[in-house]
């Protein structure tokens, strides 16, 4: 082929040989053919390796994206249970004093893992007073009211979007916004945007339900206050007496001391109330009740019986001690020099009956009525006076 072409002069070559040479050359061309075949193999598997370890990769960073967010469903899902069991703990609560340490143990178990601190507003000092603090170091005890989150946020910078402040009070019916104290929490700064929102989003429902629940408890206590409470004096009305004076006969006869019974009446009130009328009335009948508490002890019981009639109940007392601050209140009264709007009303008087058990009657369920029937001498004795039961 080379002579052919003019590459070769012409010789006479052994076909052997020509056929050697031809072999040879047919033998290197595949060679060369099947290295470079090779190469591209080599690098077809080096770009196949590549891919399948960026998509290995992928997946593995989908799988541990999926198993972070089972976990945090899951979490999820716990702290909404124990919100509800919080809420059905407060809820079976009767009074807002018996919710303070409920919250004060739920708060920080609640909260977790994100670290926190509750703070308690002392009405009567004006700030906030540390009571617990979990995970992150506490912050500093606020010195003045507790902005809301919202207003939180517009001040926080970047670095601390992860510190949030929740309110926690109550809408009292008489006295309107009433607060607690605050949730201070820190979430971590490696959180991802999306469960740092959900862990915000609900920290804040579980807070409002809190609110929520706290006010609805107010509510009632307000309500069962009110349906105890005479509305003009502010004392216990004869629904509380009914209930307070069996509850006491039952301890004093369980620890067998004594117990007595005071029922305090004005004198002529009716006339008094046809002279001066009804508003100079119930100015009397409020002056009579704030002695009422002044004489009497914290631990008595002191009740509007009805009209211008009051029922004391003295848990312990003898009946020389009750006979002693009938008295001393009989001659407080007795020297009162009342006024309504500019006009002088003059002085009053009181007639009080006693009744002590055991020293006077052997059956304490008889209280009430012999102290009554006390009254009723010491009216028909020229009032203004205190009797003893018989």
């Amino acid at each position: 082929m080379a002579v052919a072409h003019s590459l070769l002069p012409w010789y006479q070559i052994p076909v052997a040989w020509g056929t050697l040479v031809f072999s040879m050359a047919i033998v290197t061309i595949s060679l060369r053919h099947y290295s470079r075949t090779q190469d591209a193999l080599k690098a077809m598997n080096r770009v196949l390796e590549e891919r399948v370890c960026q998509r290995t990769a992928e997946l593995e960073a989908l799988a541990t994206r999926e198993t972070e967010r089972a976990r945090f469903l899951t979490l999820e899902n716990r702290k909404r249970i124990e919100i509800e069991d919080l809420i059905s703990a407060l809820q079976d609560r009767r009074s807002l004093r018996e919710s303070g340490p409920i919250l004060g143990e739920a708060l920080p178990r609640l909260c977790r893992p994100l670290g926190g601190a509750f703070y308690q507003f002392s009405t009567t000092e004006g700030v906030y007073q540390l009571k617990a603090h979990w995970g992150d170091p506490p912050p500093a005890v606020p010195s003045e009211r507790i902005v809301s989150s919202q207003a939180l946020d517009r001040r926080e910078a970047p670095s601390e979007l992860g510190q949030w402040c929740f309110e926690i009070g109550y809408q009292d019916p008489r006295q309107g916004e009433h607060i607690l104290g605050c949730l201070w929490l820190h979430c971590p700064d490696d959180t991802p945007a999306d469960h740092r929102l959900t862990w915000r989003r609900l920290i804040e429902r579980g807070v409002e339900r809190i609110n929520l629940t706290l006010s609805t408890i107010s509510l009632h206590e307000t309500l069962s206050q009110l349906s105890y409470e005479d509305g003009l004096t502010g004392l216990k009305n004869r629904r509380f007496l009914d209930d307070a004076l069996a509850r006491e006969i039952d301890l004093a006869q369980r620890h067998n001391r004594p117990l007595s019974v005071l029922i305090c009446d004005i004198d002529h009130f009716k006339h008094f109330n046809d002279t001066y009328g009804h508003e100079a009335g119930d100015t009397v009948i409020k002056t009579v009740a704030e002695h009422l508490t002044e004489v009497f002890r914290h631990t008595d019981i002191i009740c509007r019986y009805g009209g211008e009639e009051f029922v004391i109940v003295l848990p312990g007392a003898p009946a020389e001690d009750g006979h002693q601050r009938a008295e001393t209140l009989r001659t407080r009264v007795a020297a009162l020099d009342l006024q309504h709007e500019g006009t002088t009303l003059g002085s009053i008087t009181l007639s009080t009956g006693i009744a002590s058990w055991p020293e006077m009657i052997a059956d304490p369920s008889e209280l009430l009525t012999r102290a009554d029937q006390a009254l009723y001498r010491a009216k028909q004795a020229g009032r203004n006076r205190v009797e003893r039961a018989l």
